[in-house]
């Protein structure tokens, strides 16, 4: 059965066995070019550690905002002097005189900077208090504060924009720090020029499916001990500059790739190789036979507990959205936010939320947002806080007061059925307008007192949810690799044919669904796809290549996406020897980083690969001491804020009170608009149409053949391998993967955009125990989402219970002739 597939993937070993000069003959143009700049950097140039992607994409936009990373020291790294570099561009329309970047670390104000609004990149540097940075996670947020020039509408915030610079933003670490040099320091890695995380395997020579099958496990542990949240993998020869080098085999396979390096004992092995100049830091697997590979595998699989500073630990809940499995109170603070005064006209924050992938999204109950804060006297009559899930608007909130007002519990309701499996962004908007700024004077650049408060000691509370998955749901799979890894199942990796392109961009999707599950999926590999009910399947391949029986099945069908890609050629078998290279991705240029685009897909043709850039290219011109810099404090404690604003709104009994009052009418206000929307709600699904257009770059679908995780076939398809390995590296970006939803999605690889098609059919899976309880709340949210029904069921038993009474009336009692 595998015949074909052990041929090519030996073809596909022979290609890129392990010798110098075949491996310096395969290297990227690109990357040489890079490393020989790097060897004509004088010698004590410092190192860039670069700060990973994530889902905000390095772009602080509105009057505020605040990005937040989880940055892994190793002991040495933060013994060392630190000196953080930051590049960025900004809109033209930022004010310099009133608008600043704030620099934290680990709850610490370290510095604080006027925005300068220039034509070109602007590159900064700042000291790193000595002891500050503790071995493992630190917490680094970098924050905005942006006032526009000439326009104080609520509509110009939308112009403000800075643009942070992957490629020159991190952490300069001394000349000679060589990085990670043991397993437990592999998160100390340094992302690439866009913050993902390169990975290449090495495959020995004569490679079996087994080996492949091994590289899956390994890099499914290394995504995970490194809480990577955009790894790429390829497969070829060594590589140099960011990332890391997976060397998986037995000792007499991979001596020609480490010399003697590899060693000469019997027992299975894994250790790391530090960086060199010409290569990447290098994770060896090896033992003598495939048992010992297996044992030496397994060390990598168990993990370590992550260490670090408690606010680095905080944000690496944060970062991957808190985990929240209902009925349950979680503070802002725990979630990324932090307390803020605000002087502006539009206050936004926002933070994420990731919800079991088996919770039941209807309206049968609410989550509550009880926010502690306040607002300034002298606002005008449409003041207001309205609060998004998703990018919906759910709930609005008047500021009625012309006095202000100081709060502890300001409750705004958020319907459940806003929210989806998986991961979720609410964000927290107050516009805050003054008579004052229809004139939008001179005077605007002054500092204004503040007029919002938000304190993180604000939490959010959900009750109890239901607990069954519905499939398909491309969200669930996305968020938390369901039911690719809940199948009772073994689960298929299917590749039809697995040429380099496709392998890599199969193995790029595996990586980034066990960062979402939080554990490692076995995948058995193999070129096609199990019969119904022998387990889940995620299948990666050319849709030449595909089944069209599959393609049919799954809602897909050669006919659309030979319209949306032209004829698609015949199956081409083995295409390990003469698959194109794809060519080297271009750097971002200042215009590029001036487009809203995520930074794996700008400026990237189909047939695109990511450029591994070297963490050590020379070092731009910078300012090492900004003359602009102003001395960074941070907000007073919580006690002391409230204490303020309740003497700046003037908090009298009186005005207690009459807030009492508003409370009520406003409580009372929002139970009737619940009660009637109960009746008056009705879902419509959205007419299911084909997504794929010429734009389009990689197709995903998803369809369920027998209501259980062994039915789920999960499919990702691309014109051609190239194209298939491009659109997997930009579909992975933490700002595009967290879109995925529906039963079909297609990707346009250009800017990111996805456009989706639901499941108007989706069948239930049992997850939990169906407790009273748990089928109490499926039965209401059920309901909920077929209000058709329950109107009739409720109209139903109205007439039973009239026509019960009318009888029971004629039939009880003495009766009167």
């Amino acid at each position: 059965m595998f015949g074909a597939l052990r041929s090519t993937l030996c073809a596909a070993a022979l290609a890129v066995a392990a010798t110098p000069a075949l491996a310096q003959a395969d290297a990227n143009p690109a990357a040489v070019g890079a490393d020989a700049s790097s060897a004509a950097a004088p010698a004590s140039a410092p190192i860039l550690r670069r700060l990973a992607n994530n889902a905000a994409r390095f772009r602080l936009a509105g009057e505020i905002a605040s990005i937040e990373w989880a940055i892994f020291l190793t002991d040495a790294q933060a013994g060392g002097p630190i000196r953080f570099r930051l590049g960025y561009v900004t809109a033209v329309s930022v004010m310099p005189e009133a608008s600043t970047l704030k620099l934290t670390i680990n709850d610490t104000p370290v510095a604080t900077m006027q925005i300068l609004a220039t034509p070109q990149e602007r590159v900064v540097e700042f000291d790193v208090p000595a002891s500050l940075m503790k071995p493992g996670y630190n917490a680094v947020r970098i924050s905005a504060d942006q006032r526009h020039r000439v326009d104080c509408s609520l509509a110009a915030t939308y112009e403000l924009w800075t643009q942070i610079d992957a490629a020159a933003t991190g952490l300069l670490l001394p000349a000679d720090d060589r990085g990670p040099a043991s397993l437990a320091d592999l998160p100390a890695l340094s992302p690439d020029d866009r913050g993902a995380m390169p990975i290449r395997a090495v495959l020995p020579s004569h490679a079996t499916k087994e080996d492949v099958e091994r590289v899956l496990r390994a890099i499914q542990a290394i995504a995970l001990a490194g809480r990577f949240a955009q790894p790429l993998v390829d497969f070829g020869p060594p590589a140099d500059g960011a990332g890391l080098n997976l060397v998986i085999g037995a000792r007499t396979q991979i001596a020609g790739v480490l010399g003697d390096g590899v060693g000469s004992s019997a027992e299975p092995k894994i250790f790391m190789q530090p960086a060199r100049p010409n290569r990447r830091a290098t994770l060896v697997v090896t033992g003598s036979d495939s048992a010992q590979l297996d044992g030496a595998l397994s060390e990598l699989v168990a993990g370590e507990a992550p260490k670090g500073a408690p606010a680095g630990l905080r944000a690496i809940q944060a970062s991957a959205g808190y985990q929240i499995d209902g009925g349950q109170s979680v503070q802002l603070r725990q979630m990324g936010v932090v307390s803020q005064e605000f002087s502006g006209r539009l206050f936004r924050a926002a933070f994420a939320i990731n919800m079991p992938t088996d919770f039941y999204a209807a309206d049968y109950g609410k989550a509550i947002l009880d926010l502690a804060g306040g607002y300034a006297p002298g606002l005008r009559g449409e003041a207001e806080i309205a609060v998004s899930v998703n990018g919906r608007e759910t709930t609005t909130l008047r500021l009625p007061r012309a006095s202000g007002e100081v709060y502890q519990h300001n409750e705004v309701p958020l319907p459940l059925g806003s929210m989806k499996p998986g991961l979720n962004r609410i964000e927290i908007a107050a516009e805050l307008p003054k008579p004052e700024d229809a004139s939008c004077a001179a005077s605007a650049a002054a500092p204004e007192p503040p007029r919002f408060l938000l304190l993180d000691s604000s939490s959010l509370t959900l009750p109890g949810i239901a607990r069954i998955a519905r499939s398909p749901d491309l969200a669930a799979t996305a968020m938390g690799a369901f039911p690719l890894n809940g199948a009772r199942k073994p689960t298929a990796l299917v590749v039809p044919a697995p040429d380099k392109a496709t392998l890599s961009a199969a193995a790029t999707l595996v990586a980034r669904l066990a960062g979402a599950s939080g554990r490692v999926t076995d995948y058995t590999l193999t070129p096609a796809p199990p019969a119904t009910g022998e387990g889940s399947a995620l299948v990666v391949g050319v849709a030449a290549d595909l089944p069209p029986k599959l393609l049919e099945a799954i809602g897909l069908s050669k006919d659309a996406l030979a319209a949306a890609w032209g004829q698609l050629p015949a199956s081409s078998g083995d295409r390990s020897e003469d698959s194109p290279q794809a060519p080297a991705r271009k750097a971002l240029t200042g215009a590029a980083l001036r487009r809203d685009r995520p930074l794996s897909c700008e400026n990237a043709p189909s047939s695109a690969r990511p450029r591994m850039v070297s963490s050590l290219d020379p070092a731009p011109a910078v300012d090492r001491a900004p003359v602009n810099a102003i001395p960074a404090k941070g907000l007073e404690p919580e006690s002391s804020l409230i204490a303020q604003w309740n003497e700046r709104v003037g908090d009298t009994l009186t005005a207690r009170t009459l807030r009492g009052f508003d409370n009520t009418l406003e409580w009372a206000s929002l139970r009737y608009r619940d009660g009637v929307g109960l009746f008056t709600r009705r879902f419509v699904a959205p007419q299911a149409s084909t997504v794929l257009t010429k734009r389009s770059s990689l197709a995903i679908a998803q369809a369920n053949f027998d209501s259980s995780p062994d039915g789920v076939v999960t499919l990702v398809t691309a014109p051609n391998g190239p194209a298939l390995l491009a659109a997997a590296t930009c579909l992975v970006d933490p700002g595009v993967w967290q879109n995925l939803n529906g039963r079909i999605a297609a990707l346009d690889a250009s800017d990111g955009s996805i456009q989706s098609v639901p499941a108007e059919h989706a069948s239930f899976i049992v997850t939990a125990p169906l407790s009273p309880a748990n089928a109490r709340l499926i039965a209401a949210g059920w309901l909920s989402l077929n209000s058709d029904i329950y109107v009739s069921l409720a109209f139903v038993l109205v007439l039973l219970l009239a026509g019960s009474t009318t009888w029971f009336v004629r039939n009880v009692g003495r009766s009167h002739e």
